[in-house]
């Protein structure tokens, strides 16, 4: 899950100065992950420099110590205009609070063991939420889940139990736009069991085509690369591919038209529009 907000670290750390004049930025200025208790998590971070850069150091807040790691930890050389990216790792928080466990990233150019380390980069903050499993959320499924296109679907809510968990990982504190990741996941899910049927992928092309624009709506280009990951988490065996690649083929036939902006507000779901009333 990752949440992109105008805040810098938060006034209670013990932050590093800002630098006066950034030489290298984050792609995000806040990272916020909820991480449910069984869950191990990878989360890539970009940043990109103004200035031909040689030997920089990345530091995680001893804060995180032992619960964040960053990989690599160093470059040697880091170009001007060109983006580099690191993996951010974080790995089980032990106990049961659920208190939030603040700290930051920070980028700094070596030196001369006497002097002070040049800090390159305002810092980006890092909110890790330890979290218990929903429990509404149905158990993750072991292997069984990959023998059928259709997989494991314990609640019988129409989307796959793993990819489920992939939603709720990632996804749940961003309502209203979680409830339409939720109708995306169901729509791929859909497409998949019913990829045989030329009548039934023609009718499935048009909720997908709905759940898209209401997901662009919410969340504009953004939703294109969400919906994308969360076709990937559902298309995830060959049999499944090969599933996808058939509602292709039944639909290459049919044209489709980019919504309105109006459009795409009322492709949304009677649940997703009552939280965007509730939230106004």
């Amino acid at each position: 899950m990752r949440t992109l907000m105008l805040s810098f670290c938060i006034s209670l750390l013990a932050c590093p100065s800002l630098a006066k004049t950034p030489v290298i930025n984050f792609d995000t200025k806040e990272l916020r992950v909820e991480q449910f208790d069984r869950d191990i998590l990878d989360i890539p971070v970009s940043f990109e420099s103004t200035k031909n850069v040689r030997a920089l150091t990345l530091k995680i807040a001893p804060e995180l110590h032992g619960l964040v790691s960053v990989t690599p930890s160093a470059f040697e050389h880091v170009k001007k205009g060109h983006q580099y990216q690191v993996m951010l790792s974080v790995n089980h928080v032990q106990g049961t609070s659920d208190t939030p466990i603040l700290g930051y990233l920070s980028i700094y150019k070596k030196t001369k063991e006497k002097d002070k380390p040049k800090n390159l980069a305002n810092p980006l903050s890092i909110t890790i939420i330890p979290s218990s499993m929903p429990s509404e959320l149905p158990p993750m499924p072991g292997p069984e889940n990959n023998l059928s296109v259709q997989g494991v679907d314990a609640d019988n809510d129409g989307i796959r139990d793993d990819v489920q968990h992939y939603l709720y990982q990632h996804y749940i504190s961003e309502k209203p736009f979680f409830i339409a990741t939720l109708d995306l996941a169901r729509v791929y899910q859909r497409i998949l069991i019913e990829a045989e049927s030329k009548e039934a992928s023609a009718k499935n092309l048009d909720l997908l085509e709905n759940a898209l624009a209401c997901a662009y709506y919410l969340e504009d280009m953004k939703a294109y690369e969400i919906a994308a990951n969360i076709s990937a988490e559902t298309n995830n065996t060959l049999e499944r591919v090969t599933a996808y690649s058939k509602f292709h083929d039944q639909t290459s036939d049919i044209v489709t038209y980019a919504k309105s902006s109006s459009e795409k507000a009322k492709s949304c779901s009677s649940e997703v529009i009552q939280v965007l009333e509730e939230q106004q």
